[in-house]
């Protein structure tokens, strides 16, 4: 074998012991990454509140837009049941997407050190002040909005038959986008529909954790609607009760399969 060389180190290093070597090798970063890390939580919460904000906002502009019709000449008056079956048609478009942010606080997954995060702000620690601030706008978003519009809906619905048999039409009107498309005897079709919204999103509140309950809840969901859409065949139009009964089926199938490559822990 040929002659070994002599390696010369540094003279920080070699007169060093060896502890004092491996404490420079693992010195930790300065406060700059606790400080990236605060802002990065700042960040998630603000577009977590703007949008929250997006619901309250819609049905301000509305009722503001209302009242100022008011002061325009009386051709340019909004009709104020017209003005509160736009502001119901708006909460209805959006009330899946409503749910989901009001529930989004909620989903809290594990790691492996023990600690949670939100499942769709990874950088909010579950229980932090972030978090905190975020639950009370969660909350406040599905009391006011979610659940007292679907309360609000449901006292519609029951109410409708009695309105229009006394000829009650003002009051009919503001509900229309809730009843308009569907046909008599199923009136109140609209309710399941805007339920699907928030019970898609519990499972994965609920086991966050465990993807097969997630996939085994939204499947019995599914398959739940699809039996009440095909016996009662609510839409006017024939080919939308065809149509929604495929998509329903094909989604439900997609959720089952999915399941196939699940990995379990």
């Amino acid at each position: 074998m040929g002659d070994c060389e002599e390696v010369e180190l540094p003279p920080d290093v070699s007169s060093a012991e060896p502890g004092d070597v491996l404490e420079e090798k693992v010195e930790l970063p300065p406060d700059v990454t606790d400080d990236e890390n605060l802002a990065k939580c700042q960040v998630a919460s603000i577009r977590y509140l703007l949008s929250v904000l997006i619901f309250p906002v819609g049905v301000a502009w509305l009722g503001f837009c209302y009242l100022l019709s008011k002061l325009l000449p009386a051709n340019h008056h909004w009709n104020w049941s017209k003005a509160v079956s736009t502001c119901g048609a708006f909460l209805q478009i959006g009330f899946s997407t409503m749910s989901a942010t009001s529930l989004a606080p909620m989903m809290c997954y594990k790691h492996p050190n023990g600690l949670r995060s939100v499942l769709k702000y990874p950088n909010i620690i579950c229980g932090s002040d972030e978090h905190t601030a975020m639950l009370v706008i969660g909350w406040i978003l599905l009391v006011v909005f979610v659940l007292g519009f679907v309360a609000l809906c449901t006292f519609a619905v029951i109410q409708v038959p009695t309105w229009s048999a006394n000829r009650r039409d003002h009051l009919v009107a503001a509900v229309r986008f809730l009843v308009f498309r569907f046909r008599l005897d199923s009136w109140w079709f609209g309710l399941p529909l805007l339920a699907r919204g928030p019970l898609l999103s519990l499972p994965v509140v609920f086991a966050t954790d465990y993807p097969p309950i997630q996939v085994i809840a939204i499947a019995m969901i599914m398959s739940g609607l699809l039996v009440l859409q095909m016996h009662f065949w609510p839409w006017k139009v024939p080919v939308l009760n065809l149509t929604d009964c495929i998509v329903s089926f094909g989604i439900t199938l997609l959720v089952t399969a999915s399941s196939i490559h699940l990995k379990i822990d």
